[in-house]
């Protein structure tokens, strides 16, 4: 039986022919409106059970937000480019002790790729997109998250690289000068490469019994990934 992610491949060789086989826009109104400023959120899949109390059982998921940026470069290709960020938090109880750990999870995600659309009229246009994706993970430990100089605290720190296939909907109706405003929706496949939360720094490392780094946890982010968005197009 073929794992997740050897499979991945095979599902996105469709994506991967609409991309380098689409035709060049229309010369009319429908090909207009390449360029896209937008506010964005999203949701990527967890995979396995790595915080059990900042992730639920009914989560599995982080949903960062962020923005995004397109610039039309040549007939349906356009460049796309983003940045977002999610915050997950919960407080651990201390018994016998008046003292509350906050354990906090902050992702920061930056994505860029290529974006292939075909209008079908000036208000719509289906889309395919190819996007790499960094992920920068930070994991604190602390009962006072407002000081920076609590001796207590026990912040890690990981890195993850991977990419974004999707196919989309560019909706615009409302037109609102040279512009429209405009929204769209994006479902696909997201795969990166496992995020190890290493703690301590390099002037302050953390190690364990046998000298490595000691790990505050790891983070897979793998599955299901949906993007939405609302903005500008013009």
């Amino acid at each position: 039986m073929n794992t997740p992610l050897r499979s991945a491949p095979l599902a996105l060789l469709p994506l991967l022919t609409l991309l380098f086989a689409a035709g060049p826009a229309a010369a009319d109104e429908r090909g207009k409106f390449s360029h896209e400023a937008s506010f964005t959120m999203a949701s990527q899949r967890v995979i396995g059970d790595p915080f059990a109390d900042i992730l639920t059982d009914d989560q599995r998921a982080m949903s960062p937000m962020g923005f995004r940026l397109g610039v039309g470069i040549s007939g349906p290709f356009s460049v796309i480019g983003g940045y977002q960020n999610d915050l997950q938090g919960t407080t651990i109880d201390i018994p016998d002790t008046e003292v509350d750990i906050v354990q906090q999870l902050r992702l920061h995600q930056v994505l860029a790729g290529v974006k292939v659309q075909q209008p079908i009229r000036p208000w719509v246009a289906p889309y395919a997109t190819l996007q790499l994706s960094a992920v920068r993970g930070v994991m604190r430990l602390d009962e006072d998250l407002n000081r920076d100089d609590n001796l207590n605290q026990l912040t890690s720190r990981g890195n993850a690289i991977g990419g974004v296939a999707a196919v989309g909907i560019d909706l615009r109706p409302l037109k609102v000068g040279p512009a429209r405003l405009g929204t769209h929706l994006e479902v696909g496949y997201g795969l990166h490469s496992r995020l190890q939360l290493e703690a301590g720094d390099e002037s302050q490392p953390v190690q364990d019994a046998a000298g490595d780094p000691a790990l505050q946890g790891e983070l897979l982010l793998r599955g299901l990934a949906v993007h939405w968005g609302v903005g500008l197009r013009f």
